[in-house]
C-alpha cells in the first residue's frame, strides 16, 4: 500500500505569520492539493506531520475520509513506525511543493525513487541540495522499511529531511525532474503569499482560456471570470452567486415574454447565458482532483441545456397565439442545427450564433420591430446555409 507523508508545521515568510499548509491556492490551502495528489497516486492512508490540531486539517481529515481514505495526525516523528509497515511505500511530499498530476509520471509506478531537480535552477526557488550536481525536487517515494530506521535518530529530527537522507543511504533511485515543470510551475515550491498569488494567477490563467473576440458574449464573460479570479481569487461563492444569477435571470426571460414584454425577456436570458458562462469558467478552478458533488455535476452538465430551453419557450410566447407552434418549431430547429454543428468534427464553426448571449440580443432586437418569427426563420435558414457550404464545397472539390 502507498502511504502519504505530508507536513504542516512551518510558518509562512510572511508578516503576518500563519502557516504554510494553510496558504490559499485557487480557493483551496496548500496542504489539500497535496492530498489530493497523494489520493491521486493511489494512497488510501493520508499521514500528516503538525504540533497540533486546527481546524484546517479537521477539515482535511473529513475530505479525506469523504474520499475512502484515512487521515492521520502525527504529532510526534516516532509514531510513523507504527503506521508504516514494510510491505509499504512511503510517498513524501515537503512541505511548500505543489505538483501538477501531468507532471508527477515518475511518482505514478508507485516505484521508490527521489526526484531530483537541476540545482542552479531549483536552489534559488527554495529547494533542498541533495549534492553538488543535484537538488531535491520535494518529493519522493521510499521504502517502507526506510520509516524503521527513524526510530535510531532523536525525535526533534526534521522527519522529512531525515528521511531524504536515509533514502539517499539506502540506495533510493535519483529520477531528474523535467526542468520545463518547474519553469512552468507545474512543480512549485510555495512558501509564501505572494508566491501563493503567482502560482494562483498562473494556474487560473491556464485553466481559463478566453473564447475568441467572434463570440463576444463568451469572450467577454471569460475575461471577466479570469480577472475575478485572479484578483479575487475563485471562491465558492462567486460560484454560487453565478448560479442563482443564471437561475434568476432565466425565470425573468421567461416571465418576460409570457407578460408580453419579450425585449426584457431576452436582454435577461442573454445576461443568464452571461451568468452561466462565468459559473463554467470558474469551475474550471479547483484543487487538483477535486470534483463537485454529484448535484453541481448535474448542474454543470445541463446548464447551457437550460439556456437552450429557455431560448426556445421565451421564443414561443413572444409571438402572437396563432404563430406559437411556428416559432417553437423554428427556434427548436436552429438550437439543433448549433448542437449538431458543434458535433460535427474539424474546424466547422458557426461562429457569432454560437453565443446564446448573441442570439437573445439579436432577438430582443427583433422583438422591438415585432419581427421574432421572421428572424427566428432566417436564422436557422442561414445556421443551416453555413453548415451545408463547407460540405457541398468539399464534395464539388473531390469530384
Amino acid at each position: 500500500m502507498i502511504v502519504a507523508l505530508i507536513a504542516s508545521r512551518e510558518t509562512a515568510s510572511d508578516p503576518e505569520g500563519g502557516m504554510v499548509g494553510d496558504l490559499s491556492l485557487a480557493s483551496a490551502p496548500l496542504v489539500e492539493h497535496q492530498m489530493r495528489l497523494a489520493l491521486e497516486l493511489g494512497s488510501r492512508r493520508i499521514i500528516c506531520l503538525a504540533d497540533r490540531s486546527r481546524p484546517s486539517l479537521v477539515r482535511l481529515q473529513h475530505l479525506a475520509e469523504a474520499e475512502g481514505a484515512s487521515f492521520i495526525l502525527a504529532e510526534r516523528n516516532r509514531a510513523l513506525a507504527g503506521l508504516v509497515s514494510s510491505a509499504d511505500r512511503l510517498l513524501v511530499l515537503t512541505e511548500g511543493i505543489v505538483i501538477d498530476p501531468d507532471a508527477a509520471d515518475m511518482l505514478k509506478s508507485g516505484k521508490p525513487a527521489i526526484v531530483s531537480a537541476p540545482p542552479e535552477k531549483a536552489i534559488p526557488l527554495g529547494y533542498e541540495r541533495i549534492d553538488r550536481d543535484r537538488a531535491w525536487a520535494g518529493a519522493m517515494i521510499l521504502r517502507g522499511s526506510t520509516v524503521e530506521r527513524l526510530s535510531e535518530l532523536s525525535d526533534d529530527i526534521d522527519c522529512i529531511s531525515s528521511l531524504l537522507r536515509l533514502g539517499l543511504q539506502t540506495g533510493t533511485p535519483v529520477v531528474p525532474i523535467d526542468p520545463g515543470a518547474l519553469a512552468t510551475q507545474k512543480w512549485c515550491m510555495v512558501k509564501d503569499s505572494t508566491k501563493a498569488q503567482d502560482w494562483t494567477r498562473i494556474r487560473v490563467e491556464r485553466s481559463i482560456q478566453p473564447e475568441g473576440w467572434w463570440w463576444p458574449a463568451n469572450a467577454l464573460a471569460d475575461r471577466a471570470a479570469r480577472a475575478l479570479a485572479i484578483a479575487k481569487g475563485p471562491p465558492d461563492a462567486a460560484r454560487w452567486a453565478a448560479r442563482g444569477a443564471t437561475i434568476l435571470l432565466l425565470a425573468a426571460g421567461v416571465l418576460g415574454a409570457w407578460f408580453e414584454y419579450p425585449v426584457a425577456g431576452f436582454c435577461a436570458i442573454a445576461a443568464a447565458a452571461l451568468a452561466g458562462r462565468v459559473d463554467g469558467a470558474l469551475a474550471s478552478i479547483r484543487a487538483f482532483g477535486c470534483g463537485d458533488s454529484k448535484a453541481l455535476v448535474a448542474w454543470n452538465n445541463c446548464r447551457d441545456g437550460l439556456v437552450d430551453f429557455t431560448l426556445v419557450v421565451a421564443i414561443g410566447l413572444a409571438v402572437p397565439s396563432y404563430s406559437n407552434l411556428d416559432a417553437v418549431f423554428a427556434a427548436a430547429m436552429i438550437i439543433g442545427l448549433l448542437r449538431l454543428a458543434s458535433l460535427i468534427p474539424g474546424p466547422l464553426r458557426v461562429m457569432l450564433l454560437e453565443d446564446r448571449a448573441v442570439i437573445a440580443i439579436m432577438l430582443a432586437v427583433a422583438a422591438a420591430a415585432l419581427l421574432v418569427l421572421p428572424a427566428i426563420q432566417l436564422l436557422s435558414l442561414l445556421v443551416l446555409g453555413l453548415i451545408l457550404l463547407p460540405l457541398v464545397r468539399a464534395r464539388l472539390t473531390r469530384a
